[in-house]
């Protein structure tokens, strides 16, 4: 993570943990402060997959690596293609998950989708959500995303 999202804190109760395995990621989750509101998880992905390093994780390794969590809030998966594993987040952590369907991009301390990936999909016409993938694995729009030129 850069500097620039390490300054980010909008509450002096904001920590960040860099972790560089599945491993360290589970073993955060399992021990989160008491009364965490939300947990914003910035990870490498690709369609069905998360990745540490050279090493990925499917679906199948989500589903039995990822602890139930208690949060006041939500997950947020700032993952490329954060949304073909967040019904897996969803149902293992039993909490809201935030993802898109596109590839994520990260500059100046924040998240956002890659401009690129907006563009692409906006020229085929093809909406580009931020959805919220619920425990029961039913589905909801969080939030679109709109390309103008």
């Amino acid at each position: 993570m850069d500097d620039a999202a390490l300054s980010q804190t909008y509450s002096e109760h904001a920590f960040f943990v860099p972790v560089d395995s599945f491993g360290k990621f589970v073993s955060l989750l399992k021990n989160l402060p008491e009364n965490t509101r939300d947990v914003y998880c910035y990870l490498h992905g690709d369609p069905n997959d998360l990745a540490f390093y050279h090493v990925t994780y499917d679906g199948e390794a989500i589903s039995d690596g990822v602890p139930e969590i208690s949060i006041d809030g939500y997950l947020y998966l700032f993952v490329c293609h954060g949304l073909t594993v967040a019904d897996e987040f969803a149902k293992a952590t039993t909490c809201k998950v935030i993802a898109t369907n596109q590839g994520v991009s990260f500059s100046g301390g924040r998240a956002r989708i890659s401009p690129w990936d907006l563009a692409k999909d906006a020229a085929k016409i093809k909406p580009v959500f931020w959805h919220i993938a619920n425990p029961d694995g039913s589905t909801e729009i969080y939030s679109l995303s709109v390309f103008c030129w």
